[in-house]
């Protein structure tokens, strides 16, 4: 007995160390505890994010699978406390596209350049929020520090299995944002993530009905430092349903990877710059400046301040404000029987050759409530084009476009606009002043999207008289120019059977 005792008081012993050091995995917390934030001017918080999105989507042709893996690098810094407890700072997010895959075709390459030529690989959000996370006010809205854990705290402490109401969104390609605005949170437990005594929350979706057409389920679970008050864990799993068109899971495991501080000369250096660029993004917003003005002032940001520490996050803008939109994805090669010479009009617009398929019809509402297909203008070209109003570079190569159609309008050409995820009043209000004649369509659940693939705005397609898919040219374009004049005259120039 003796013996036995003596062999096993060096493991009691060090199994007790062991959870001195490093703490008990679940730990048992009976008091009301606070959640809040509990930042310093300084802190730098740096996440990573893995993420999977996997799609299907129903076409007249069968089922179309998409799946993307990508990677988020997500940096929040705090800048400032006021007196009052408001927190102000920014997040920057760098993603990466590890794998992209639409219809069998690996996209990657091609979806990086274009994340990198539209601003979309490094994100700047300027945020603003209570220590309960209420009152948070945005600029440059990007929902990635969502996907970090940053939700909204209850307004008082609260025991297990307390809940309250959470609102927040995903990034995901146009046409296929799951709706999570209506989550429930709850208080499930207590666990030990690494170093940090956690609160286990898990947000929920709402129950639904089992015989609604659109479906969103979903369950988020937020590891949150009690300490220090910050989040440092999250996995995630969404679901939705879109009648029966389209099905998409998305998937995420966050984790934070490093805590830092600023020093203080620098700390001061960020806190005064990101004081100019929010003015000048306020300033931009409050006086309805044109994207090439709100453009011109970022860029004298940026040679004001060449060595900012937000430095990737305005170039990101600058790029999201510039006309210099370029088609960045090859699909393959065109048929072989298009006369004149259309590949080198393509060239020259930057548009990427399609393979040849028949693009696949659809049925939707114009915004003066009739009905059309695509099938209904087989033998003219078609000009498909996928938009939204909010969209900057959409907005400016509209008028161009209007020019494109008024000219060859009274031939065998016609033009789509196909708006994503908007309602009639707001589509119609655009298009009447802007002075827009061409033919609106309305997506309003981004079913026709999703069946091309849109993912990125604006994207258009040129099909030819017997409807099949000659180009894709994604991003903005002057589509008024001689160069555009002379593809749709040789593509006029084929014979329709």
């Amino acid at each position: 007995m003796n013996k036995q005792i003596q062999t096993n008081l060096p493991i009691s012993l060090f199994s007790i160390l062991f959870f001195i050091i490093i703490g008990f995995p679940i730990f048992a917390v009976e008091e009301p505890v606070e959640l809040k934030y509990k930042l310093q001017a300084g802190d730098v918080l740096t996440y990573k994010t893995k993420m999977e999105i996997i799609s299907k989507v129903s076409t007249g042709t069968g089922i179309q699978e998409g799946y993307t893996k990508q990677e988020i690098k997500t940096t929040v810094t705090v800048t400032q406390i006021t007196d009052d407890g408001m927190i102000t700072g920014a997040v920057i997010a760098n993603v990466q596209i590890k794998k992209s895959l639409m219809g069998g075709k690996n996209m990657t390459k091609s979806v990086n350049e274009l994340m990198k030529q539209s601003g979309m690989q490094y994100q700047l959000e300027i945020l603003k929020m209570r220590p309960n996370g209420r009152d948070l006010s945005t600029l440059i809205q990007n929902p990635e520090h969502h996907l970090s854990g940053w939700i909204v705290l209850p307004e008082e402490p609260i025991r297990t299995r307390d809940s309250w109401i959470q609102e927040l969104s995903l990034a995901t390609p146009p046409g296929l944002e799951p709706k999570l605005d209506a989550l429930t949170a709850a208080l499930i437990g207590f666990e030990r993530v690494g170093r940090y005594n956690s609160a286990k929350i898990e947000l929920t979706t709402p129950e639904q009905e089992t015989d609604v057409s659109d479906r969103n389920e979903g369950k988020i679970t937020v590891f949150f430092a009690l300490s220090e008050g910050f989040p440092v864990r999250v996995e995630g799993i969404v679901k939705s349903k879109l009648e029966s068109e389209m099905e998409l899971e998305v998937r995420w495991n966050t984790k934070l990877t490093k805590v830092s501080k600023m020093k203080p000369q620098k700390l001061n250096q960020a806190r005064s710059e990101l004081l100019i660029l929010e003015n000048t993004l306020e300033q931009a917003g409050s006086l309805n400046k044109s994207d090439e003005e709100i453009k011109a002032a970022l860029e004298k940001f940026v040679s004001d301040y060449p060595k900012s520490v937000w430095r990737k996050g305005v170039d990101g803008l600058i790029a999201r404000f510039s006309k210099k939109e370029q088609d960045l994805t090859t699909l393959g090669e065109r048929p072989e029987d298009i006369s004149g010479n259309v590949d080198e009009y393509l060239s020259s617009l930057g548009i990427a050759k399609s393979d040849g398929q028949i693009a696949d019809d659809f049925t939707l509402e114009t915004i003066e409530g009739k009905l059309i297909s695509l099938s209904d203008y087989r033998g003219k070209i078609v000009f498909l084009n996928f938009w939204a109003t909010w969209c900057p570079p959409c907005r400016r190569e509209m008028p161009s476009m209007e020019k494109l159609y008024q000219k060859f309008k009274d031939k065998d050409f016609i033009m789509l606009a196909v708006s994503l995820r908007e309602n009639s009043e707001k589509v119609s209000k655009f298009m009447r002043d802007n002075k827009l004649s061409f033919p609106a369509l309305l997506d309003s659940k981004g079913k026709v999207g999703s069946q091309y693939g849109i993912s990125s705005i604006p994207t258009t397609f040129f099909i030819d008289k017997h409807g099949m898919m000659i180009g894709r040219a994604i991003g903005g374009r002057d589509w008024a120019s001689e160069e555009t004049d002379k593809l749709i005259e040789a593509l006029l120039a084929t014979k329709w059977l």
